[in-house]
């Protein structure tokens, strides 16, 4: 409501349309890219009681999600002109399509420490990073589009500082109450549930945000 009087003024119709299509492409890939793990690490968490035990599922899960985020990152890179030519018409959009992907990454790593906290019923530090992050978010997207003019580039742009920044500032929040820890089991207990249900989570974003597509 703050920010789009401003934004929809100094962006045009085109641009916006650019950035939803990102925004549609960086969920479906990165849902795609983390295999579903998100939901899987959420229904899991219940599963382990012990503090050294969650702390083994939360960072094996944010590694192998990394890893597989950064495997599609690079893929979306090399390919980005042609991708951005078929799904929005146009290769300039391509650098949009690019940083749009790693700020939703940046965001997909960013929930499994927000679940954490959601789900062990720390309702203040979830609350408090999550009104931060859509501060910032709106922030830094009106800094730079209104004051450095860089148009739909800025709000992109402005997505992922806001959230790398979070994410930042919860990873340093969560060494000392949960320790770095990586175990095998907890993660293929995760892919366990999370690869029979990919083709749902896949279809099901895809059907959410075709609309967009389909409008041109």
């Amino acid at each position: 409501i703050a920010t789009l009087p401003v934004l929809t003024r100094l962006v045009s119709p085109e641009d916006f349309g650019a950035w939803a299509l990102s925004n549609a492409y960086g969920v479906v890939a990165g849902g795609f890219a983390t295999l579903g793990l998100h939901t899987a690490y959420e229904r899991n968490f219940f599963e382990y009681s012990q503090p050294r035990a969650r702390a083994e599922l939360l960072y094996s899960v944010v590694v192998f999600s990394t890893l597989g985020l950064g495997v599609c990152g690079l893929a979306t890179w090399s390919f980005r002109e042609p991708v951005a030519v078929w799904l929005m018409g146009d290769a300039r959009y391509q650098q949009v399509l690019v940083v749009c992907f790693f700020g939703n990454g940046v965001t997909m790593v960013k929930d499994y420490f927000l679940t954490y906290l959601r789900s062990d019923e720390q309702a203040g530090p979830f609350s408090t990073y999550t009104i931060a992050d859509r501060v910032m978010t709106g922030a830094l997207q009106l800094a730079l589009v209104a004051w450095a003019g860089m148009g739909v580039m800025g709000m992109v742009a402005g997505q992922l500082l806001a959230s790398a920044l979070v994410l930042a500032v919860i990873v340093v929040r969560f060494r000392r109450p949960v320790p770095w820890a990586l175990a095998r089991a907890p993660l293929v207990d995760s892919l366990k549930l999370s690869l029979p249900i990919l083709p749902r989570l896949v279809m099901v974003s895809v059907g959410s945000n075709i609309d967009k597509y389909l409008v041109g």
